[in-house]
């Protein structure tokens, strides 16, 4: 959250054979599929509606807050986005290389569903003020959403490449052109960039 993960799969994305999956995209899909309205409302309450429609905000006040509510939430929203993953990933068969864009895939244990990982970082004091500039949150806020991420040092651990982003967007261009290269040649070698 706040590293920069969307601006280097839109870079990744100016490649022709290249296809991004946005997972926040699917997920937002689903909840404002009304064949989905009936269980989120029984797993997180009729507060969530304003004039019939899903607010995202409530959702999200609610989930940061009751541990509970979030983990149901994701056992029913979860299976429906890696589903919908495999559907684009069918659709789009001329594609080369998929890109699966997720603040959380540890969290959920997709780790074992992808074929690499590429963990996006900066450094905290610059995430935060990614977060907060975008968002609009307090720190407060900013810090319960944290802390349901696991640590960069736990997912560098599991990454088969880190790209920092604490750099120019023209070097952050560098970087995901030489990632680009690397996923073209199927390298298995762990890298930094």
């Amino acid at each position: 959250m706040g590293c920069g993960k969307s601006t280097v799969t839109k870079l990744l994305k100016n490649n022709s054979d290249v296809c991004v999956i946005d997972c926040d995209k699917v997920a937002k899909e689903i909840l404002n599929d009304n064949k989905n309205l009936k269980k989120i409302r029984l797993i997180l309450g009729d507060e969530i509606l304003v004039k019939n429609r899903i607010d995202r905000q409530k959702i999200s006040q609610i989930i940061f807050c009751n541990n509970e509510k979030k983990q149901k939430l994701e056992s029913f929203i979860h299976p429906k986005v890696w589903k919908k993953i495999l559907e684009l990933i069918r659709k789009e068969d001329n594609k080369k290389i998929f890109v699966v864009e997720s603040a959380i895939i540890y969290e959920i244990g997709w780790e074992k569903k992808l074929n690499k990982i590429i963990l996006v970082v900066c450094n905290k004091e610059e995430q935060r003020r990614r977060i907060k500039l975008r968002d609009k949150l307090t720190d407060e806020q900013i810090n319960e959403r944290l802390k349901g991420q696991l640590t960069n040092k736990y997912k560098r651990e599991r990454s088969w490449v880190v790209i920092d982003t604490n750099c120019s967007l023209e070097k952050l261009k560098q970087k995901t052109d030489q990632l680009y290269s690397y996923l073209r040649t199927d390298n298995d070698d762990k890298l930094v960039l």
